[in-house]
């Protein structure tokens, strides 16, 4: 998700496909809390955890409200997933954790995702 506020401070333009998708994400302050809840409280096993909001670019452009963006249409968007599919699948394809896996959401922490993407500042 850094990677991509950069690319879209330095472009000074978010291009966002114009049918959306969704993530889950997580990030600094959502990582944080979950670390400090499982020193806490030990857990044993494998542990997916995302921000219980998903990730969506219309979210994030009105997060970062002001970059101006455009909406890619999907043959351009399905066009970069078939050349480079290791950054299209990445940017343009749904990958979703579901609430029964997430552990962040079984223990009740609140969404932090989309105020990261906004205070997020790589210039």
């Amino acid at each position: 998700l850094g990677r991509l506020i950069r690319f879209w401070e330095r472009a000074r333009l978010m291009a966002i496909p114009a049918s959306d998708i969704v993530r889950s994400m997580i990030g600094v302050t959502m990582s944080a809390e979950i670390i400090a809840l499982l020193v806490g409280k030990p857990h044993h096993g494998v542990i997916l955890a995302a921000d219980p909001q998903p990730f969506t670019y219309a979210e994030a452009a009105a997060a970062r409200g002001q970059l101006p963006f455009v909406r890619l249409p999907r043959p351009v968007t399905s066009a970069i997933q078939f050349i480079v599919p290791s950054i299209g699948n990445r940017l343009f394809a749904n990958s979703f954790l579901v609430d029964a896996d997430n552990f962040a959401r079984q223990h009740g922490l609140n969404s932090r995702l989309y105020d990261d993407i906004a205070a997020a500042s790589f210039v």
